[in-house]
């Protein structure tokens, strides 16, 4: 949450088509989690956003901070982890 999810999530509710792609992605994420017989919860969760940063950074892409995504045209891996935080968020699994 710390490192996009919070300025993500501004940013998506100020802008209509970042919280289209958000929520795209957010039902991505929950058909993957729910497709391996798992439920939508913080440890799910959490797992997978751990996965898609490693796969990040297997990649040696630099990990995404809030000053370095341009929120107009941010990367799939932004979108991933922003939409995570937005799913957790309606799970209340803070």
């Amino acid at each position: 949450m710390a490192m996009v999810g919070v300025d993500g999530l501004v940013e998506a509710l100020a802008q209509p088509f970042l919280l289209a792609k958000v929520d795209q992605h957010a039902a991505a994420v929950r058909q993957s989690i729910t497709a391996a017989g798992k439920p939508i919860d913080s440890i799910s969760l959490a797992g997978y956003a751990r996965s898609v940063i490693a796969v990040h950074q297997r990649h040696g892409r630099p990990l995404p901070t809030p000053d370095s995504v341009d929120w107009s045209d941010a990367d799939w891996t932004v979108l991933r982890l922003v939409s995570v935080c937005s799913l957790a968020d309606a799970a209340d699994a803070f």
